[in-house]
């Protein structure tokens, strides 16, 4: 994901969350002309499922109110967790441009070294 995206020109922001290396967005790419941003990718990284193929994203937690991952929910509990945390710069950057966020899973496949690429609505 990383190697993939800044070479097509992305930047790569911190959009962790929690302290932890597994809360908040595990890809956090943004795509600039000189005058404004031109789109923002929001990446979870997975491993591919074998045999059946796929990945399987959190389907949320009730009993936390944490949404399902990936979901617009989600990202938005993302970005109020990011100005909670004092990051508001970040969280402002994100609320203003909510139109030009796109979601990407990438999933590798431990067994063949593949890379796959999903978009999500």
């Amino acid at each position: 994901m990383r190697n993939g995206l800044s070479d097509a020109g992305y930047v790569r922001l911190d959009g962790k969350v929690g302290g932890g290396s597994d809360n908040g967005f595990d890809g956090l790419y943004i795509k600039e002309s000189p005058d404004n941003i031109t789109e923002i990718v929001i990446g979870e990284a997975k491993q591919w499922r074998q045999p059946s193929g796929g990945v399987d994203l959190s389907s949320g937690n009730s009993s936390s109110g944490l949404p399902p991952q990936m979901s617009d929910e989600w990202i938005a509990d993302v970005i109020l967790r990011l100005r909670q945390e004092g990051n508001n710069e970040l969280a402002d950057l994100l609320d203003a441009n909510l139109d030009l966020i796109e979601k990407q899973v990438f999933a590798v496949d431990k067994h063949t070294g593949e890379i796959h690429i999903g978009k999500l609505n």
